[in-house]
């Protein structure tokens, strides 16, 4: 009768073992241990992957922030340019003979501030400069020799030159901050400012008669 270590045991046959081959103790103990290394290095590769995952989605999450600044920032400059194409036209119901000879009727740049034909389009030209700056590429022309932030002012047609007397009130600015793909507003070696054409633009048509 064959007998064997009542403490010893067999594992699971490995490969380039004897059949019947029975482990000893120490043998087996050696063979857990080297089990139980693999598998800490199998749970270390799942936990990179993990980690690998989080990050991508991290990533997107940032960028996604990114944009929303973007565009929070282009809606922010939208409604100060809305808040001005107002005033101005409140400004010229105000002046309501200026408006009438034609006085405000005309292109104007911060540059333009102490010389523009009416005092309130002065003052009302300081408050432009709140508009972000920059030069618009040929692709996108404005009329103010595509110097930004600009505003025209032009008087449409009306019937037998009778009130109410509509102006139209177009702003543009500098955009470019809004959107990522973009080099405008970014200084360029040499001094000056890079091209953009990434403009913003608010337009608005005010009725005026000489009634305020």
């Amino acid at each position: 009768m064959h007998l064997t270590n009542p403490r010893s045991r067999s594992l699971p046959q490995a490969r380039g073992v004897a059949p019947g081959f029975v482990l000893t103790a120490a043998a087996r103990t050696r063979a857990e241990a080297v089990c139980a290394r693999r598998q800490r290095g199998i749970t270390l590769i799942e936990i990179l992957v993990a980690v690998v995952l989080i990050a991508i989605g991290l990533l997107g999450l940032v960028g996604l922030q990114l944009r929303g600044i973007q565009v929070n920032q282009g809606s922010s400059m939208r409604s100060v340019a809305a808040i001005m194409a107002e005033d101005l036209a409140d400004r010229m119901r105000s002046d309501y003979a200026a408006l009438a000879a034609g006085s405000f009727i005309g292109t104007y740049t911060v540059s333009s501030i102490g010389a523009a034909p009416v005092a309130s389009l002065n003052d009302w030209l300081y408050g432009l400069q709140a508009l972000p700056a920059g030069t618009a590429s040929a692709s996108t022309p404005v009329p103010c020799g595509n110097v930004l932030p600009c505003v025209q002012i032009q008087q449409l047609a009306t019937v037998n030159n009778n009130p109410p007397h509509p102006v139209q009130i177009q702003i543009w600015w500098n955009d470019a901050r809004a959107t990522v793909a973009s080099t405008g507003g970014v200084a360029v070696p040499g001094g000056g400012v890079a091209p953009t054409s990434l403009v913003g633009t608010y337009k608005t048509v005010a009725e005026l008669t000489e009634t305020y």
